[in-house]
């Protein structure tokens, strides 16, 4: 027993020995250069369409969409504003001669209107503006990772929305141009992206018809949330805007696909 005891710490240390001989240019050998650290957190992947949606958008004839972020077309865009001029006087005749007496045979009253210009009527984003930027980014990307054939609002508006004044009619006259599918994302209530409530409607374009109309469940963005470092300790549920935007897209798309 003490002979094989000796052999067990002789073939110990032996091993340590070897191990302490490769902490040298022969174990960095064995490293390669350019290679992430272990610890290192890989890259998101992209989007991944709904399953069915690309063969529904196919068999739809690959409609183009328009999105009307935080704003659906039915809000008015403009409101003319008016003002009035009022004048009253008396109308004088005679004087037609030096000495005359100027004599008041009656009064008058004008009222001049005339348009001076538009205004605006948009409603308030409840979304903070570089967040509902960064969820509209992320809910483009997706449907475009999709192979969906988007057109952008503001662009169709000035080339081919006309010489109108009122955005109302621009936008009109540029979707029955430019686009075949309206969709609209709202939201209301206040308080953080995870406590508002989120609604998609789309809309054919050629004749008004709702393709798709939906809210965003609570449970949902739930789900959706991911565990971010909190700055006093600890992790806490986040809705962060690039979830917000993919969850919102997964929707629109599951309800195309099941309309096309």
């Amino acid at each position: 027993m003490r002979r094989l005891a000796g052999l067990v710490v002789v073939a110990t240390i032996a091993m340590v020995d070897a191990a302490a001989a490769q902490d040298g240019p022969t174990a960095n050998a064995l490293y390669r250069d350019g290679l992430p650290a272990v610890l290192e957190p890989a890259e998101e992947a992209g989007f991944v369409a709904v399953p069915g949606f690309r063969e529904a958008y196919g068999r739809a004839d690959a409609p183009r969409l328009v999105v009307f972020w935080m704003r659906p077309l039915s809000e008015a865009t403009s409101t003319p504003r008016v003002t009035r001029d009022h004048t009253t006087g008396v109308a004088v005749v005679g004087a037609a001669s030096s000495g005359s007496t100027a004599t008041s045979v009656g009064g008058f009253s004008q009222t001049r209107e005339r348009s001076v210009g538009l205004l605006v009527d948009v409603p308030a984003d409840p979304l903070a503006p570089s967040s509902s930027r960064a969820a509209e980014a992320a809910f483009t990307d997706a449907l475009l990772q999709s192979g969906v054939r988007m057109v952008d609002r503001t662009a169709i508006t000035r080339l081919k929305g006309g010489n109108s004044a009122d955005p109302r009619v621009a936008e009109t006259t540029a979707l029955k141009d430019a686009a075949d599918v309206l969709v609209e994302i709202t939201a209301s209530g206040a308080g953080e992206p995870d406590q508002l409530v989120y609604a998609i409607r789309a809309t054919s374009v050629a004749d008004g018809a709702v393709l798709a109309s939906t809210v965003i469940e609570e449970e949902d963005l739930r789900r959706a949330m991911t565990h971010e470092a909190a700055a006093s300790g600890g992790y806490h549920p986040t809705l962060t805007p690039r979830a917000l935007g993919r969850l919102l897209a997964g929707r629109l798309q599951t309800l195309l696909a099941a309309r096309w």
